[in-house]
Formats: C-alpha cells, structure tokens, sequence
C-alpha cells in the first residue's frame, strides 16, 4: 500500500512539473524577451587598431582660387593699325593641323561667343583681350563672330582681318581656325591658364 502511495506521489509531482514547465513556455511565448542594447553590449570592449587610419592618409588637395572676373587687371594687347589679311587657320602650339582639327570637330566647349556685328575699330583691342581673359576664367576655346565684311568699303573686311590678325599675334593663342561653311566667325584655343593658391 505504501508503494502505491509513493508510486501516485511520483506521478502528480511529474505532472505538476510538467505542467510549470508547460506554464513557463507559454508564458515566454507569450511575452517576448526585450532586450536593451546597452545591457547587451555592456562587455563588449573597442579594439583599438595600431594601423593609421587610411583616410589621414590622403594627400590634402590644394585649393584652387580664381580671382573675380571684375578684379583682373588687364595687360591690354595692341597690334595697331593694320588690316592685312589674316590665314583662315593658324596653329602655333607645335602641334601643326591636329589643334585646328580639334578645333573643327569641336573638340572643346565652346565657353562663349562675341558677336562684333556694328562694333567700331575702337576699344577692339582691349575688347578682344578682356575677352579672352574671360575664355581663360572658364576653358579654353572661343568664339568671336566679326562678319563677312561684305558691308565694308570696297568690300575688303576691314573687322574680319583685324580679329583674325589679333588673334595671330596675340600669344596667349595656340590656334584658330573659321568656323565650318561660315566665313563670319572664327574658333579660338587659349593656353590653360595655371591658377595658382592665394
């Protein structure tokens, strides 16, 4: 009789665990575990690296700064008087034809134009040199638009020839050329100008 007593004790105290350890499951199922990130990170320790780190590395680039374009003071470039024809294509880079073709496949952008339709013979130089400062401010090729000359006296371009004489003469020029089918403007190529750091 004692056995059987021992033997039901058993058998309830392994149902009443069972049954606990049922309770505990579904209780964790039923409320997940939230866990802080600082509690759960609270051993975790830096490693500090004996390396240098790669970005310090990098050399510093230097700071090009282009003075305003109000503040430049010009050397004005002068050829006088003359109105000579010019060549319709000069390259005096070294390079022969190949900076004339560049300049005809249209290799470069074009910065900007000037248009001299109705401009008097005054003031062109320091026109033409203002302007190529500009072209130099921003790139390297230009355009200046000066006209057939069909409308000048005995029909010889008196403006077309200066241009394109200035622009022969003038040595920040590496090479011009016309423009393709139009006799009326003309393509520049202006040295790189080397900023350097104020």
């Amino acid at each position: 009789m004692a056995k059987d007593y021992q033997k039901q004790l058993k058998q309830m105290k392994a149902v009443i665990r069972r049954d606990e350890l049922k309770a505990k499951m579904a209780a964790a199922v039923q409320k997940p575990v939230e866990l802080e990130f600082a509690s759960v990170m609270k051993d975790v320790k830096r490693i500090y690296s004996d390396r240098v780190d790669p970005l310090t590395l990098r050399p510093k680039r230097k700071v090009r700064v282009r003075p305003h374009y109000e503040e430049i003071e010009y050397d004005y470039f002068y050829i006088g008087e003359t109105y000579e024809a010019a060549p319709i294509q000069h390259s005096k880079n070294g390079q022969g034809n190949r900076d004339v073709q560049k300049l005809q496949q249209r290799t470069y952008r074009i910065v900007e134009s000037l248009d001299l339709h109705g401009h008097k013979m005054d003031g062109l130089d320091e026109l033409l040199t203002e302007f190529c400062h500009y072209v130099q401010s921003k790139g390297v090729c230009g355009r200046i638009i000066h006209g057939s000359g069909l409308g000048s006296k005995n029909f010889t371009p008196i403006l077309k020839n200066h241009v394109r004489r200035w622009l022969y003469e003038y040595p920040e020029v590496l090479a011009y050329t016309e423009e393709r089918n139009n006799d009326g403007a003309v393509i520049f190529l202006l040295k790189r100008k080397a900023w350097v750091k104020e």
